[in-house]
């Protein structure tokens, strides 16, 4: 199995992106171009525990998370055994992934295979649960900065 695609949205500096990755993909290019960006969409769909860091306001684009900006990751994963779902129980199974189909060529996903050269995918998105709990990570790191500012410019403490 494999990577084929990543779309991002409203994570780092990535308004919108979509990425489409070879066989053997290898991820170059200056620095602040967007490679950690790319490794990190990916650990955060695909790692262990799936979050392996708390995001914070700078994971999201411009710095300044408005419910609007949820982040939205999306990998579609293919190559799997003979296209053939039967061949991979473990991922398409009840509660699992859902079957779709990938045209390589432009790396659009479908529900029904229409084209034997579409290869069998799944596609694996960011936890909405992530993104609920960023907003209130968010939400308490906002109200101490403002209550620091506070306590700075009145020379009070406010808890």
């Amino acid at each position: 199995m494999r990577v084929a695609n990543l779309k991002i949205e409203n994570f780092r500096g990535v308004r919108s992106g979509f990425v489409r990755f070879g066989k053997h993909p290898v991820i170059v290019g200056d620095n602040n171009t967007g490679k950690t960006t790319l490794i990190e969409a990916l650990t955060l769909l695909l790692g262990r525990d799936r979050l392996v860091r708390e995001l914070t306001e700078h994971d999201f684009f411009g710095s300044r998370p408005e419910p609007i900006d949820r982040i939205k990751l999306v990998a579609t994963i293919t190559d799997y055994p003979n296209d053939d779902p039967e061949h991979s129980s473990h991922w398409f199974r009840e509660g699992r992934a859902v079957v779709k189909w990938l045209d390589e060529a432009t790396g659009a996903v479908y529900p029904l295979r229409d084209n034997q050269a579409w290869k069998l995918c799944c596609q694996i998105s960011s936890p909405e649960s992530a993104s609920v709990h960023t907003k209130s990570h968010l939400a308490r790191g906002r109200t101490r900065a403002i209550r620091e500012k506070l306590q700075a410019h009145r020379g009070c403490d406010l808890r």
